[in-house]
This record gives C-alpha cells, sequence and structure tokens, in this order.
C-alpha cells in the first residue's frame, strides 16, 4: 500500500500532495479534473483513476475538497465507504467544528480513524518548518501517523479527541484576526 492518498488537487490539496512526496511518500492523488493531477504526476505520484482507488491505495486518505458535503458526495458510493474500514481519514475541507463531530462519528461507523484538520497556512507555505496546523480526532491515529503529517507542517499541533476542536480553534484565530484588521481600518484616519 501507498502511504498515503490525497484527494482533491486544487491549490492547497497539490501543495499537501507535494509535501508528501517531498518527504520521500509514495503518494496516490485523485482529482475531479484529472488535468490538475498532471504535475503530481511529474513530480512522481501515482494518479488515481477514482475515489475508491485512491482510497484502496493507502492507509492514510486525506481530502482537501471544498466542504464537508462535498467530502460525502465522494464517499457516498458503497464501493468507496466500505474502502475506507481499517484506514485513517485526514479531512482538510472547510467546515466547523459541528460538521467535524459529524464526519468524525460516520467515520467511525465505518471503522475509519478520523482527524481533522485545520491548516493556517497558503498554500506556498505547507511543507515549512515554521508552518502551523492543528488537528483533532483519533489520538492513537494522530500519533501513528506524526511524522507523515510533519512532512505538511513543521508545528503540527494536537488539539484534541473533540474532532470540532480545530476547526474551533481556526474559527477563534480567523475571527481574531478580522476583529484586528477591522480594528485597524477604523482607527486609520481618513
Amino acid at each position: 500500500m501507498a502511504d498515503v492518498s490525497v484527494i482533491g488537487c486544487g491549490a492547497m490539496g497539490s501543495a499537501l500532495a507535494r509535501a508528501f512526496l517531498a518527504g520521500g511518500n509514495k503518494t496516490t492523488v485523485w482529482n475531479r479534473t484529472a488535468d490538475k493531477t498532471l504535475p503530481l504526476v511529474e513530480a512522481g505520484a501515482h494518479r488515481a483513476g477514482s475515489v475508491g482507488e485512491a482510497v484502496k491505495a493507502s492507509a492514510v486518505v486525506v481530502v482537501c475538497v471544498a466542504d464537508y458535503p462535498a467530502t460525502y458526495g465522494l464517499f457516498e458510493a458503497a464501493d468507496v465507504s466500505g474502502a475506507l474500514k481499517g484506514r485513517t481519514l485526514i479531512q482538510f475541507s472547510t467546515g466547523g467544528p459541528e460538521e467535524a463531530r459529524e464526519m468524525h462519528l460516520w467515520a467511525k461507523g465505518l471503522g475509519t480513524a478520523y482527524l481533522d484538520g485545520a491548516l493556517l497556512a497558503f498554500p506556498k507555505q505547507i511543507g515549512r518548518a515554521s508552518t502551523t496546523i492543528f488537528l483533532s480526532g483519533d489520538e492513537s491515529a494522530w500519533k501513528s501517523h506524526l511524522p507523515l503529517i510533519q512532512c505538511l507542517a513543521g508545528k503540527p499541533v494536537f488539539v484534541g479527541t473533540d474532532a470540532g476542536g480545530a476547526e474551533a480553534v481556526d474559527l477563534a484565530i480567523l475571527t481574531n484576526f478580522l476583529c484586528a484588521a477591522v480594528g485597524a481600518a477604523h482607527s486609520a484616519p481618513i
């Protein structure tokens, strides 16, 4: 089995796949638009022909698509959801704490370990020692896959076993940033 499969190869998903490849990991990629995987294949990744093939290729499946409903849409086929049993699913799609908790329960029902992540970085920052990411969910998955996670960021932080924790921290940081930006704009001379 490959080390990791990345589902979703937009700007951020491609950055995640490149970081895994740079870390020497066998990496399988899938994207709805197959052409987006070409640079990754040229860099050494294997392109899966379907979501099911990507899931079956690796013990760790990383998802970076638009949101949680898009993830469910990709995994709703029985051959895909059934293939998740015994694997670890790491979700980096956009969402909130409650969505993360619901997906954790869904994954647990499939016999899948689950980590929910928040990437506090731009794609070009993925893989750097100074980059911080937050993850929450199954602590045993965190511990066993930490070397793989460290390919993405030099400062990964496990927030706790509440799968919504990483999303909650992300929302708090973004809210603080937004308030600071509004405050700075408000105080600027007109």
